[in-house]
């Protein structure tokens, strides 16, 4: 289910949102996102955020360039077991860090989540 939600995401995304997409682990970029998943690892696109046991959607496409000095807040929501629970997201890019996005989420500890940038792949 969530797979599929991830696929349909992806297909009627814009295609800027296609081409830049990003993982919990450098290693995986330009595979594919079930193998990616099964291996443990998330998958980001400006819309979606989809990993083992969870899927996030959000409203506002992430836009904000890798390398900058930037920040985008939006609104979402997360699910996962059965369960759905509203989240806001910040994501947040520095130029110390160029292939490097951070996610913070309401629900969390104050601890970003780091995605590598795979560019088109």
């Amino acid at each position: 289910m969530i797979r599929v939600a991830y696929v349909l995401a992806v297909i009627i995304a814009p295609l800027s949102a296609e081409a830049q997409s990003f993982v919990s682990d450098s290693s995986f970029c330009g595979q594919d996102v079930n193998d990616i998943i099964d291996a443990g690892h998330a998958v980001m696109t400006a819309t979606t955020l989809d990993a083992p046991e969870w899927f996030c959607e959000w409203n506002d496409p992430v836009s904000i360039m890798v390398g900058t000095d930037a920040y985008q807040t939006t609104i979402g929501y997360c699910s996962g077991s059965d369960q759905v629970w509203p989240s806001v997201m910040t994501f947040v890019t520095d130029d110390y860090e160029p292939d490097i996005l951070r996610l913070y989420t309401s629900d969390g500890e104050g601890i970003p989540q780091i995605f590598s940038d795979c560019g088109g792949n």
